[in-house]
């Protein structure tokens, strides 16, 4: 839904009555930075910047879930992001849910398999993403870990948990666990 896109249009396909797309949330220019509000709190002011290579969900509940690719951050710096942000199409309102709001930032993994408040997936893009039902989930991408390339570590979130953690379930380049 959001992938390898520049500026963050969501528009949605109204088939009904006419088939008209409709423009419903984000700028109508490019290189727009994002506005994070506060973390965990939806906000109608709130929103991701511009993305390029992030990963995406749709949860149980008809959300879109978004996480990090890259953009210009709140302060207009290009780089990658670990941020993880999650749209309502109902009330037409995205939340920061956790991560960072600055650019390129050391992911936390905590001991593996064990979910923690603390641990995150540090910033990257091009990640492999998917959906089942234990969770959203993805798989590697390019960012840095030390140095700059390719990951293979492998993340799962359960949104619907009243305190969501991220789970790192694998390993990432030269990085021990």
């Amino acid at each position: 839904f959001f992938h390898a896109t520049y500026n963050l249009l969501l528009i949605t396909y109204n088939s009904f009555p006419q088939g008209q797309w409709v423009w419903v949330h984000g700028d109508n220019t490019t290189n727009q930075p994002g506005v994070y509000g506060t973390k965990g709190v939806t906000a109608p002011t709130n929103r991701p910047g511009n993305r390029y290579e992030a990963a995406e969900w749709t949860d149980n509940n008809g959300n879109f879930w978004l996480f990090g690719g890259t953009g210009n951050s709140a302060g207009g710096t290009y780089g990658y992001f670990n941020d993880l942000w999650k749209y309502d199409p109902v009330n037409n309102m995205w939340t920061w849910v956790n991560g960072d709001n600055i650019v390129y930032q050391p992911g936390s993994y905590g001991v593996q398999g064990i979910p923690a408040p603390s641990n995150k997936p540090s910033a990257r893009e091009g990640s492999i993403s998917w959906k089942n039902k234990y969770g959203i989930w993805f798989f590697g991408g390019y960012g840095k870990i030390g140095t700059y390339g390719q990951l293979n570590d492998l993340w799962k979130y359960i949104p619907d948990k009243p305190n969501p953690d991220f789970t790192s379930t694998g390993n990432c380049g030269s990085v021990a666990f």
